[in-house]
């Protein structure tokens, strides 16, 4: 009951974001906003390196290399984890404002404020991935919040899982934020709001499934 009430007050300041866009062209704080995004991001990313997570390739080669070679290659694991949370906030906030820009005559800026708040669940599913692969040894695509857990139940191939991994509640959540606010800022039909929404994230999965396909570190 706590956590309904929280999602509905969440959507409920969404909506109310959302008609203050409609009616204002400047946007306040959104620098702030968006440096706050990239610093979580980026702070994410750094556990996640820290802790050694998509490390496995340096591990295996840890008796073919020096204790300060293996340290070194640790560290340029790390900063390359640093630079790939940068990389994500960026694809998340900006790309993907831009592709709903290119489609509809709302301002960027509107548009990155409702990336902005669609940013936040992505967010958390990252955290949630680092908690389940460290506790529980789940990798992101078999997370139980995914339908990729499904995918490998039922034997599909290997890509498949990928893609399937992708599809999470968390994304839901996310394209629903953007959903709404294409539906309120363009004033799309439902079936437009929706197909803009989905093809970009089935974009995104693809490409994620293809770099997991071949062991690839994947960004989505």
């Amino acid at each position: 009951m706590i956590y309904q009430v929280r999602l509905f007050r969440g959507l409920r300041a969404l909506g109310a974001m959302l008609h203050q866009l409609e009616q204002a062209e400047t946007v306040y704080g959104l620098k702030n906003r968006v440096l706050l995004l990239f610093l979580s991001s980026l702070l994410i990313f750094a556990v996640s390196g820290w802790f050694g997570l998509g490390a496995h390739e340096i591990s295996a080669e840890i008796n073919n290399l020096s204790n300060s070679q293996f340290e070194w290659e640790k560290f340029l694991f790390w900063i390359g984890r640093l630079i790939a949370g940068l990389l994500f906030a960026a694809i998340y906030l900006y790309l993907m404002s831009l592709w709903f820009d290119i489609w509809t005559e709302s301002s960027f800026k509107s548009l990155l404020v409702v990336q902005a708040f669609a940013f936040l669940p992505i967010l958390i599913e990252k955290i949630l991935h680092i908690l389940f692969l460290v506790l529980l040894g789940l990798d992101w695509y078999s997370t139980p919040f995914s339908l990729g857990a499904i995918a490998q139940s039922a034997h599909a191939p290997a890509w498949i899982i990928y893609f399937l991994g992708c599809a999470s509640l968390f994304k839901i959540w996310s394209m629903y934020i953007q959903f709404i606010g294409l539906r309120k800022l363009a004033g799309m039909s439902r079936g437009a709001a929706l197909l803009l929404t989905l093809s970009i994230h089935l974009i995104f999965w693809a490409i994620t499934a293809t770099l997991a396909f071949f062991e690839l570190k994947p960004f989505f």
